[in-house]
């Protein structure tokens, strides 16, 4: 798996948004971040443009970001915002630029699918802060940066217990994020190696059958059954009550791992709430949940 050079201060990243449209006046509290840690922010031009819910056009999209990725003068991608429309444009990407010059690519929400898209390919990226929800935690801030900089050779997060979380030990590559766009990446060149794979799980605005569904899907297509462990991170503004369902989320996933030995974590900020941890997709990742509760390491 190829890491992209750490960031030096002078160095020159890519804002983009290549999904959704964006407000510019939501973008400038993380923008001054990005230049507060010494880099050189270089905006393209459909930051605050629209064409209905998009950005721009898929084309325009598409020129943007691919002028980004092809640039050896920028040396990270942080995006804008998600929203919806990466896999619109995902397949009329240069990626072999990327091959040769890795970069760093920062997302989440829809830009899952691109994570694990460039994760096939080899490079490691960032699920992750965007420039939009920068503004909400310095904490998860310091995370994102002490990766693009490499201040630290590993970093650790631990959790307390949680009722739900299933014991043991394992190791892999970590894997995932919003979990309906895990799913929509099935049977496509986007697809992530579900196999020996630490699977990070998020997801926002969707019904609790909707979750329960997409578990299936992922179970019906054996992509559970050789994991090393899966993370459970934020479920955010759940349109249904969990109680008319009969399970919560954590409950639906421990259902349909049930049959599996590998473990599980529940409670861990990463997702669409203000607090958002960054995970480095692709990093050799460890996952130890006992009773006292659980720990995450990567190695960066």
């Amino acid at each position: 798996m190829k890491k992209p050079e750490f960031l030096k201060k002078g160095d020159k990243v890519g804002i983009v948004a290549a999904s959704s449209t964006v407000n510019f006046s939501s973008l400038e509290i993380g923008i001054n971040i990005i230049k507060e840690w010494g880099l050189e922010v270089v905006l393209t031009p459909t930051l605050g443009t629209s064409f209905f819910n998009f950005s721009a056009e898929d084309s325009i999209r598409k020129t943007e970001l691919h002028s980004l990725i092809s640039n050896p003068e920028i040396k990270a991608i942080i995006f804008a915002r998600g929203g919806y429309g990466i896999t619109r444009i995902i397949d009329e990407i240069d990626f072999s630029v990327l091959i040769q010059n890795p970069k760093w690519l920062v997302g989440f929400s829809d830009l899952t699918a691109l994570l694990a898209h460039t994760n096939n390919i080899g490079l490691m990226s960032v699920h992750g802060p965007m420039v939009k929800t920068m503004q909400f935690d310095q904490t998860s801030n310091q995370y994102l940066y002490d990766i693009l900089f490499g201040t630290k050779s590993s970093y650790t997060y631990k959790l307390e217990s949680h009722k739900n979380n299933k014991l043991g030990q394992g190791s892999g590559l970590a894997i995932g994020g919003n979990l309906c766009m895990l799913n929509h990446t099935l049977g496509t060149p986007s697809e992530p190696d579900f196999n020996k794979a630490i699977l990070f799980l998020e997801d926002t605005g969707e019904a609790v059958y909707a979750i329960d569904r997409f578990m299936l899907q992922l179970k019906r297509a054996k992509k559970l059954e050789n994991l090393q462990g899966i993370v459970i991170g934020d479920f955010s503004d759940i349109k249904n009550p969990e109680d008319k369902f009969g399970q919560t989320i954590e409950e639906i996933v421990n259902y349909h791992c049930q049959e599996y030995s590998f473990p599980i974590l529940c409670n861990f900020n990463f997702g669409h709430k203000e607090v958002n941890f960054p995970i480095l997709i692709g990093s050799l990742t460890t996952l130890l949940v006992n009773d006292k509760g659980g720990q995450i390491e990567q190695v960066i």
